[in-house]
């Protein structure tokens, strides 16, 4: 199998091809969905990822290294102006992995934001939200705080939000050590409903 720099520059060949070529080679013909027309991009994407076997049909490990080589092929580069740390913060059960990322012009006022990557509670790593992380960081002018869950069927549901929301916790104390005022959380499918159980939680 090819290294992921390989593939990496293989998909952005691809993906730079003429849209009428991608959708060509995605079966042909232009999609629409909810009356806007489907990126090219995205429509050969989704035809590749159709000639695989179903998320649901796979062990844990056979959908983790799946993730894992399909990120690396698509992943855009690292955000500039934006620098990260590995960092071990407290869990529910322990300390868990996690990535603190900080723009060079960070806004003093804004919050530290505690995030939860997607996967189902099941896959997932903190290379999935890795360059979305840095992006946010740089949008926002905020620190981001990624956090590396556990997940099922390793650890059964709800450790995984435990973590979170024990992250979360350790943050509320910490954002003034990382130049931020106060704590924000979010997250993206499985992280975002994380986020949303916490916020209620909290409440």
């Amino acid at each position: 199998m090819a290294s992921a720099a390989a593939q990496r520059l293989i998909a952005r060949t691809i993906l730079s091809l003429p849209a009428p070529l991608l959708r060509l080679m995605a079966g042909g013909g232009v999609v629409y969905k909810g009356g806007r027309t489907l990126d090219p991009r995205l429509q050969f994407l989704a035809a590749q990822a159709r000639k695989g076997p179903a998320m649901e049909t796979l062990q844990p490990a056979e959908a983790r290294r799946g993730e894992t080589q399909a990120l690396a092929a698509v992943s855009g580069d690292l955000e500039p102006g934006v620098r990260w740390e590995a960092l071990s913060v407290p869990g529910a059960d322990g300390n868990v992995p996690a990535r603190l990322y900080r723009p060079e012009a960070q806004d003093p006022g804004a919050p530290l934001m505690v995030w939860a990557h997607m996967g189902g509670g099941v896959i997932g790593t903190l290379d999935t939200s890795h360059c979305f992380c840095a992006l946010l960081a740089r949008v926002t002018r905020a620190p981001v705080l990624s956090v590396d869950y556990r997940l099922a069927p390793e650890h059964r549901f709800p450790a995984g939000l435990d973590d979170v929301l024990a992250a979360y916790r350790w943050a509320r104390g910490q954002a003034a050590a990382y130049g931020a005022t106060g704590v924000a959380i979010g997250g993206d499918s499985m992280g975002g409903n994380f986020a949303a159980i916490v916020c209620q939680d909290l409440k």
